[in-house]
């Protein structure tokens, strides 16, 4: 048994040094069972909500090479993912997927949709309705329609949303940078 710990602390650690970006994962599973009515039937259904967090392990470049560099901070991306047990077998399918992002103090969600995403913005913890992106036949640029504004949308190479638009108050294109959220 203690032959055994040793050789997967080895692999382990030959495992983590091969990384060539370090990152911090994080993953939670919470599943509750919930009574809802269906057809004038109450039904028990299982919820299962996998959070997935990943951040990417950066130093300080002014320090690099030293042990004990200071870290310095970077996105978190945090997903969402909500499925539902519905014949309670044990199987959960996947009912939507989100992920944060944030713009000007502001935290984004895009919720994964067929067409695109649905855009929604934190209001007092809460997810308000904002906005769409719908996908076009450039799977890589899509069309955002706010009650504010329409424009396009794009992500970038660090897998920040880019939006795109035309003020008319200030009469020219703005662009706003949605960056994954650190929460």
């Amino acid at each position: 048994m203690k032959t055994l710990f040793y050789i997967s602390i080895l692999l382990f650690g030959t495992y983590s040094f091969a990384q060539t970006k370090p990152v911090d994962e994080m993953k939670t599973t919470q599943i509750k069972t919930q009574t809802v009515e269906e057809d004038g039937k109450l039904v028990t259904k299982q919820v299962k909500v996998v959070t997935e967090k990943k951040q990417e392990v950066k130093t300080d470049p002014s320090k690099s090479g030293q042990i004990d560099a200071p870290m310095i901070e970077t996105p978190t991306k945090v997903t969402k993912t909500i499925s539902v047990n519905t014949n309670n077998n044990g199987r959960f399918k996947a009912l939507s997927k989100i992920t944060y992002y944030t713009f000007n103090d502001h935290v984004y969600g895009l919720q994964t949709t067929n067409t695109g995403y649905e855009l929604s913005r934190k209001v007092n913890n809460k997810n308000m309705p904002y906005g769409t992106a719908r996908r076009t036949q450039n799977k890589d640029i899509y069309v955002i329609t706010t009650k504010h504004y329409s424009g396009v949308g794009y992500f970038n190479q660090n897998n920040d949303f880019i939006i795109e638009y035309y003020d008319k108050d200030k009469k020219m294109m703005q662009q706003q940078s949605l960056t994954l959220n650190t929460h």
